[in-house]
């Protein structure tokens, strides 16, 4: 299921990405 497993992967970005954005926020 190519769809789910891309679906997967973008949220798993997403979170990653919400992650840095806010550890970097707790850095500066």
């Amino acid at each position: 299921m190519p769809g789910e497993n891309r679906a997967f992967l973008f949220m798993v970005v997403g979170v990653s990405n919400s992650l840095e954005i806010t550890s970097a926020r707790i850095i500066y």
